[in-house]
């Protein structure tokens, strides 16, 4: 195997500074909610706390508004993977529980069909 990367999603406790020293990189999953007014809200689910801030997201919840988590999209998994591959990195794939969430799925599905036809020399685990 030569150059990899390790990617993982949202769902790992990974601090921004261990990501960038060990060369790990995320896929975002999406959260959603609906506002007391009804207006409904959908951001990245991100695991450095940069789109909403621990405050904002526990103020939420205590404000009686449940936070709805979405699996991670086929445009954002090709928006993460493709610049590894492109650079002729072979990516490492450590995903949230196939029983917790569908997102393996879509990426498994991506491993072995546009992906491997892209980059047939690249490997995905």
């Amino acid at each position: 195997m030569g150059k990899y990367v390790i990617i993982t999603d949202s769902s790992s406790d990974l601090s921004k500074e261990f990501r960038l020293e060990n060369n790990v990189d995320y896929a975002k999953m999406t959260i959603n909610w609906t506002e007391k007014d009804g207006t409904t809200r959908e951001e990245f689910a991100s695991i450095d706390w940069d789109v909403l801030s621990i405050k904002e997201f526990y103020d939420i919840l205590r404000n009686g508004i449940r936070i709805f988590t979405s699996q991670i999209t086929e445009e954002n998994y090709l928006n993460t993977f493709v610049p590894h591959l492109e650079k002729g990195e072979d990516i490492i794939y450590l995903a949230c529980s196939s029983g917790l969430s569908a997102s393996l799925k879509t990426a498994e599905l991506l491993a072995e069909g546009q992906l491997k036809e892209r980059f047939p020399d690249r490997k995905l685990w």
